[in-house]
């Protein structure tokens, strides 16, 4: 961690299990639109402070969303992927953990480009009170 980067509260773990999702659903837009020896393929994470906030973006250059799928991401059992390959329940488990966190998350894609996660979570400096 950057020593300058405000700190926030909540669970590390469970914040660990959203990253990892992200990740995951990154390699997986990058498998569907490359193929395994192609060296295009991108995941690029960033961590940077904003006013009273952390941000945490998780960017693919995959085979990204069309729009019409957007406002259903977080849904519970709302996939795109084929059936062996998931759930639907990743992105609305990444969706409470951060809400839990007082925090927010939400997606930007364009098919056949990219998509962006981003999570903007409260920084301690941000916080007026530590509801547990």
């Amino acid at each position: 961690m950057e020593p300058d980067l405000p700190q926030t509260v909540g669970n590390k773990y469970r914040l660990e299990q959203v990253i990892l999702n992200l990740l995951s659903n990154a390699r997986d837009a990058l498998a569907e639109k490359f193929d395994e020896f192609d060296d295009a393929k991108k995941i690029t994470i960033r961590l940077f402070a904003e006013t009273e906030k952390i941000i945490i973006e998780v960017e693919d250059n995959g085979c990204g969303l069309e729009a019409e799928f957007l406002p259903n991401v977080f849904d519970p059992f709302f996939t795109t992927k084929e059936e062996s390959k998931g759930t639907g329940l990743g992105l609305s488990i990444c969706y409470g953990i951060i809400s839990e966190m007082n925090g927010s998350i939400s997606l930007r894609s364009s098919k056949g480009e990219f998509t962006v996660a981003r999570i903007e979570l409260v920084s301690c400096a941000g916080i007026s009170e530590i509801r547990l």
